[in-house]
């Protein structure tokens, strides 16, 4: 075999694997992105869904007005949203911040159990098996953080999983001047 400095033209598939699990790994455990949607200014769409958390009480777009708040896109199976959730767990317990969910491709089975079992962040939760609510959203993959100002129109976009450090120098000092908007 050639030497290509220490490397074996052998051992050159193993080294590009090497460096593709290496960025594999690094998105899944970066903080993803913020990007323009073309959501943004816009309202949240409608929705009506049974909220989870309070059956048979209903979950809509309506609920979303008043307060600003915090929308987030997730799944129970969605790795990133389960690394994410003890971040949620601590937001609350830390923060006055409604946290609102849609439940993406989920049964609310799996949810309750998930919940129960890693705690609840959530002030209200709604069930999105067939996908329709978050393509009307424009999601693309989970987890997605949407920040709602008090008339239920989405100011902040973001794509992937939030760190703690993220959520507390971004989302909260955004979400806390919005509640103090008029």
């Amino acid at each position: 075999m050639k030497n290509i400095g220490r490397i074996t033209l052998g051992s050159l598939p193993l080294v590009v694997f090497a460096v593709v699990l290496l960025f594999l790994w690094q998105a899944l455990h970066a903080d993803s992105y913020t990007r323009p949607t073309a959501m943004s200014g816009k309202p949240v769409p409608h929705f009506s869904v049974t909220n989870i958390l309070a059956p048979p009480h209903l979950f809509t777009e309506k609920n979303l007005k008043g307060r600003a708040g915090v929308l987030i896109v997730w799944a129970t199976w969605c790795p990133a949203c389960q690394d994410e959730h003890s971040v949620l767990m601590s937001i609350k317990r830390k923060f006055n911040i409604p946290l609102y969910g849609i439940n993406y491709k989920n049964t609310p089975d799996k949810v309750r159990v998930f919940l129960a079992e890693h705690g609840n962040p959530y002030d209200m939760d709604g069930a999105d098996p067939s996908g329709e609510i978050t393509m009307d959203l424009g999601v693309q993959a989970t987890p997605e953080i949407f920040v709602i100002n008090k008339q239920g129109r989405i100011v902040y976009y973001h794509v992937g999983r939030l760190g703690e450090t993220s959520w507390e120098n971004e989302i909260v000092p955004l979400v806390k001047r919005l509640q103090q908007e008029a």
